[in-house]
């Protein structure tokens, strides 16, 4: 039953006061609180004071628009406890205000409703939660178990402890524009069930923002912070949700900025909601940090921290135990805002404003801030973004992203951007995951577009990197990216590690002096390339092209301006290079049949291999002006050339030739139609360049002159000028073939288990069948070595003989090994030094060009190396 005094105050609300400016604020009785009416809604006086803290209890707590709950306490009261035991939830959609500079806790475990117009006037912090009760030292202040009497204490609370399936907490204010929001540095908190914002707002300036959901029973510790306090949540198992929905906003911005935590299971902000820090004044911006096991940002929503003054942004920190997927506007809009608003100039700090994602920026001298990302996967998706921007004096922060399985970036893209007339410097992007897919014209990006140098960017990912195809009509290829254009700054260096690299269907790894966009004319601007280093433990394939602009599947070095190109550093078990795609590094643009490009030095090309395959590929580094480029191919096996495949270091124009230093076990070019497999380091108008090779061997490709469509592989570093002619060195060993490739063991031959090969047919019994083996000791000769009659070792006794017979008693044709008869130190086959087996060639194909082409199999038209047997031994 309620207590008289409350009913008759409840009464008089009904009779005295408009229906819409009734404030259902009644008192429980449980403390000495007492509740007076005025003109502008109800006012809180009294109530159980202990020192510096102030205990309300209240039976029902709700306020509507257009009134006010005043708490009226002395102003050297520090803490305002307050507790709702009704049982109903708080309708709050009008001012809650106190004296002085009092923190105000209100709690209520049914649940706690902010509407449109609900405010705070408060000179402290505001904590409102839906636990059951506040902990202190020495007991519980509590909302659910009224018998125990009320605690009377002087100690700062310790906690809030949480039943199961404690009540919800919406907030959708948006009064004064600000919604709910308390005074400079101070603090708001809303701890609570699930935690929503449909619309509304939070700010502070210079204070803490907290959002928590809490899913089951548990303790919140509280930590003084004189004169505010800190939250943790050891003590939590299991958490909530928290939505941010309907254009949603938590602010944290202005000349002191303070941060921003929140704490959920899942967490999603959709339909263009904030979290946004934007400092303006000299101190640093503080972070903001996201604890939660998924987060989902969608549809023009975004966590950003921004700086216009001295002070630095804030940093952003996201912690996701599973996953965090962001999914944009669409392709389009992303595309406008972050590539072509950029190319056109009118990129701005505010053009932010449209995507959505992760930011941070500087249009001022403070640095932007640093954005880290810890989750299991992540998905980028329909334009959706993770950036760092400089727009002015100030540097730009270290992006980290660490995915332990997985990152998908679709039609998306990660920036750490230069803008153009920032002079700030850039800073590194490090991306750690197990397999990381790129598609859609799906971008990671480092660029500078000012005076400053761009950031590096360093890729570590465990299994595969698979770039993929492009959106038909977009401005870039899917790709990785480190550019200058614009500006004068140096373009960062990009570092990649990885066991796979699958790039296909004009999929791009490019570092660039300049840029070259989508058909469009090269921009002859920029400043020095940067550098491009590549281990893939296992292998790397390159293959096809965009069909709608025919834009190849590239690892690209290049300069369209007077700035050097960067080098391209590779390192891998198995190249191959397919189907138009390239390894390249230069000067020259080609469009529409049309030349372009730089005249800066074009970069180096390293490559160590186990093998390099090229099928309509190409390993180039060309020029048409100053020096040439230069490739060093170290493989370990072999090289092989099909279908039209070129290395290259020629000149155009009167720049001179590069130069080619190869060096494998065997290079292979085979018969083509068109220009060939080439190898060439010529200069039409300039010195030739210089080409050494060694391997074992060069199969089907020669020195020659080479000019277009001679259908043969040449080998090429020759000039167009009399005397300018460049070198070809070509080491081959020279030894006899047979004594290189068939040296066998110098360990003993055993006759019993020796397999005669072609031995008689038994069909004439009469004939004597009869094997003779010559040899030192047992030891078969070298072919170039004389025939000698000395022993052989027979069952470990020593034969006089040099020969002996074997009556053919119809058995087999063919003697056979004994497996059991062979010491572990033999080695019957014969092997190269690499473990591979030797096979004798036993047919010929004869080419329409006169080439020649030996293979293991008989053919028709040649006689087997090796007779077929005799019907009889007598034949």
């Amino acid at each position: 039953m309620k207590p008289l005094s409350s009913l008759i105050v409840s009464v008089f609300f009904t009779l005295v006061l408009p229906i819409s400016a009734v404030a259902q604020v009644i008192a429980d009785d449980t403390t000495s609180t007492t509740i007076t009416p005025t003109d502008t809604g109800v006012q809180i006086d009294d109530g159980n004071r202990a020192e510096g803290n102030l205990f309300h209890s209240f039976d029902q707590f709700s306020i509507p628009r257009g009134s006010e709950a005043f708490f009226n306490n002395a102003e050297d009261i520090a803490n305002i406890f307050s507790r709702v035991t009704g049982g109903n939830i708080s309708n709050i959609d009008g001012l809650i205000r106190a004296n002085g500079s009092a923190n105000l806790f209100l709690i209520n475990p049914a649940g706690i409703i902010f509407g449109e117009g609900a405010s705070l006037q408060l000179g402290g912090s505001f904590y409102g939660s839906t636990a059951d009760s506040i902990v202190f030292g020495n007991g519980e202040f509590n909302a659910t178990d009224l018998d125990n009497p009320p605690l009377i204490t002087v100690n700062a609370p310790i906690g809030l402890n949480f039943r199961d399936e404690p009540g919800k907490i919406i907030n959708r204010s948006v009064a004064n524009n600000q919604g709910l929001s308390v005074a400079e540095n101070q603090n708001i908190a809303l701890i609570g069930g699930d935690i929503k914002l449909e619309g509304g707002l939070i700010a502070t300036s210079g204070g803490n923002i907290e959002l928590a959901s809490i899913a089951e029973n548990g303790v919140v510790s509280l930590e003084e912070t004189d004169p505010n306090f800190s939250v943790k949540y050891d003590e939590i198992a299991n958490f909530g949700n928290i939505e941010l929905s309907q254009g949603s906003r938590i602010d944290i911005g202005g000349e002191n900025t303070g941060s921003v935590n929140l704490q959920a299971n899942q967490i999603s902000l959709t339909n263009g909601s904030r979290i946004t820090s934007k400092n303006q004044g000299s101190q640093p911006g503080k972070d903001i940090t996201v604890n939660a096991f998924q987060l989902l940002i969608e549809d023009n929503s975004q966590i950003i921290t921004t700086t216009t003054g001295e002070g630095n942004a804030g940093n952003i920190n996201l912690n996701v135990e599973d996953s965090i997927e962001i999914i944009g506007t669409g392709f389009q809009e992303f595309e406008q805002t972050f590539l072509r608003d950029n190319l056109e100039g009118i990129f701005n700090l505010e053009s932010l404003n449209r995507g959505t994602g992760i930011f941070t920026g500087t249009g001022g001298g403070g640095t932007a801030g640093k954005i880290t990302l810890n989750t299991t996967s992540l998905k980028l998706q329909q334009g959706a973004v993770i950036g760092g921007f400089v727009f002015g004096e100030g540097d730009s922060e270290k992006l980290t992203i660490n995915a332990t399985e997985s990152i998908d970036i679709d039609s998306s893209g990660i920036f750490n951007s230069l803008i153009s007339g920032s002079t700030g410097n850039g800073n590194l992007s490090e991306i750690n995951t197990t397999n990381l897919t790129m598609q859609n014209s799906g971008l990671i990006t480092s660029i500078t577009l000012g005076s400053g140098s761009g950031g590096d960017i360093f890729i570590n990912v465990i299994e595969e990197i698979k770039l993929l195809e492009a959106l038909s009509s977009s401005l870039t290829s899917t790709g990785i990216f480190t550019n200058s254009f614009y500006g004068n700054g140096k373009a960062g260096n990009l570092a990649i590690t990885t066991q796979k690299l699958s790039i296909q269907d004009g999929g791009q790894i490019v570092s660039s002096s300049g840029a070259l966009f989508g058909g469009r004319t090269p921009i002859n601007i920029g400043g020095q390339g940067g550098d491009i280093n590549i281990i893939a433990s296992d292998s790397i394939h390159l293959s096809g092209f965009r069909i709608t602009d025919n834009i190849p599947s590239v690892i690209s070095s290049n300069t369209f301006t007077s700035k050097s190109a960067g080098d391209i550093n590779i390192k891998t078990g198995n190249l191959i290079v397919s189907k138009n795609a390239e390894i390249v590094s230069g000067n020259i643009a080609r469009i529409n049949s049309d030349d372009f490009g730089g005249s800066g030095d074009t970069g180096f090309i390293d490559i160590f291999a186990n093998s390099i395959q090229l099928e309509r590929g190409g390993i180039v580094a060309e020029t048409q002006a100053g020096s040439g480029g230069n490739i060093n191919l170290d493989v370990t096996e072999n090289i092989t050339l099909q279908d039209n495949s070129l290395i290259s270091a020629q000149a155009f124009n009167e720049a001179d030739g590069g130069n080619l230093d190869i060096k494998a076990s065997f290079i292979i070019a085979y018969p083509s139609r068109g220009n060939g497999n080439d190898i060439l380091a010529s200069a039409p108008q300039g010195q030739g360049g210089t080409i050494e090779i060694r391997a074992e061997s060069l199969l089907g490709i020669q020195e020659r002159d080479n000019f277009e469509n001679n259908n043969t592989n040449d080998i090429n570093a020759s000039s167009g000028i009399d005397g300018l002619d460049g070198n070809v060195f070509i080491e081959t060993p020279e030894v006899n073939s047979l004594q290189e490739v068939l040296e066998l063991s110098n360990k003993l031959v055993l006759a019993d288990i020796v397999t005669t090969s072609n031995a008689c047919s038994p069909s004439d019994t009469s004939s004597v069948s009869s094997l003779v083996v010559e040899g030192k000791g047992g030891i078969p000769a070298k072919p170039i070595e004389p025939f000698t009659a000395d022993a052989l070792i027979i069952d470990g006794e020593l034969d006089t003989f040099n020969s002996f017979q074997i009556k053919n008693s119809g058995y087999s044709n063919n003697f056979r090994f004994n497996p059991n008869r062979i010491p572990s130190e033999i080695e019957p086959v014969a092997y190269k030094d690499n473990g591979e087996p030797v096979y004798l060639a036993r047919g010929i194909i004869k080419q329409e060009d006169g080439s020649v082409i030996l293979t293991a199999y008989p053919t028709a038209d040649t006689q087997s190396r090796t007779p077929e047997n005799p019907d009889v031994c007598s034949q």
